[in-house]
């Protein structure tokens, strides 16, 4: 779909489709302001905290910026096929439009910081899936120890139990209470975002890069 000039103080449109079967939207960026085919806008001034997320989940690839203000939640999506997502001209597109909104509510939002990964709810949703994850592995290879199933058998089903105990365990540690959520500046993630913007036209692997030397985001 289309995008039109993201430059600072000029007005942008940015039409892409969030998910295959979805109808087109339209984003519009007018100096401080952002719009969505007029059903929310939202002042890049007002903007009290935002979270940028990146999962691979049943074969497709979930990309997405929340931005939290006064009337709450407004998002910005993008979800295709895992293994081609990058062939999709519509992923510069959407690319363009989050490098835009990072980079004006930097501009407008002093001190704003991104949360990398859920927040709130999503959060605590995410850790209680883990827990059930990893307790239903476990509990699940018990089972199978206590019925007297051949070894046969319980080699053929450890892998996948296993498979499942390891996902609970990562998502248990990634969504602790305990562990305090990575943050990046929106001129850092924006940074980061554009790198993978010009990886697609030679479409390679672009990976979603370190924040300051250090810290990656969610592996590609």
């Amino acid at each position: 779909m289309t995008a039109a000039g993201a430059a600072a103080g000029e007005t942008a449109e940015f039409t892409f489709r969030p998910a295959p079967a979805s109808a087109p939207v339209r984003f519009r960026l007018d100096g401080a302001r952002l719009a969505r085919d007029g059903a929310w806008r939202l002042d890049f001034g007002a903007i009290t905290g935002a979270s940028f997320t990146n999962h691979s989940l049943r074969g497709m690839r979930l990309i997405r910026l929340d931005l939290f203000g006064p009337e709450g939640r407004r998002s910005i999506g993008f979800t295709r096929p895992r293994r081609n997502w990058r062939a999709d001209p519509e992923a510069e597109v959407f690319l363009s439009l989050l490098i835009a909104v990072l980079e004006a509510a930097g501009r407008d939002s002093p001190g704003l910081e991104i949360t990398l990964g859920e927040r709130g709810w999503p959060r605590a949703v995410m850790f209680a899936l883990g827990l059930v994850a990893g307790l239903g592995g476990a509990g699940l290879f018990a089972a199978a120890l206590a019925s007297g199933a051949s070894g046969e058998r319980l080699a053929a089903a450890a892998v996948p139990m296993l498979m499942l105990v390891m996902l609970g365990a990562a998502l248990t540690m990634a969504y602790g209470p305990w562990r305090k959520a990575r943050t990046a500046s929106p001129g850092a993630l924006a940074d980061v975002l554009r790198g993978v913007r010009d990886g697609l036209a030679g479409q390679g692997p672009p990976k979603f890069r370190s924040l300051a030397g250090r810290e990656r985001l969610r592996r590609h």
